[in-house]
């Protein structure tokens, strides 16, 4: 983890999201995780990498569970197609496996997540304030297909 101008600069593995990049966190993601505001796409994204090398890695878990990109998953509602080949491609990616893919879902001002097992092709929507799927009509039948 490097440094630039104060924020704190993250290199994410491939083998998280599929891609590799850099993740930068600013100084005001850092106040608005700390006040409990809302959580933005980059803070979600550092504490799945946490997830990711904390439980994934350390207990070789990664034949079991992927993750999908928030940044991506994000883009839904302005290039859906795109966000359809993401998933589709990574779901070829580990066609071998019978994983559980978590893809974190910012529904406007709020997070949900589907956890989706594309082997038995069940999807599960988790919902910290029991929203309705049904309120995503358009992820929801994009995930379907």
């Amino acid at each position: 983890m490097g440094s630039s101008n104060d924020s704190p600069i993250v290199q994410m593995n491939q083998d998280i999201f599929g891609d590799e990049y850099i993740e930068y966190l600013e100084k005001e993601q850092m106040y608005d995780l700390l006040e409990h505001k809302e959580l933005s796409v980059t803070v979600i994204s550092l504490y799945i990498r946490f997830l990711y090398e904390k439980v994934v890695c350390t207990r070789k878990l990664s034949n079991k569970y992927s993750f999908l990109s928030p940044h991506k998953m994000s883009m839904f509602k302005l290039d859906p197609d795109n966000v359809k080949h993401y998933i589709v491609d990574m779901f070829l990616r580990n066609k071998e496996s019978d994983k559980l893919f978590l893809a974190p879902y910012n529904s406007g001002a709020h997070w949900v997540l589907f956890a989706i097992n594309a082997v038995s092709e069940v999807i599960y929507y988790l919902d910290p304030v029991h929203g309705d799927y049904t309120n995503h009509p358009g992820i929801k039948n994009m995930l379907d297909t």
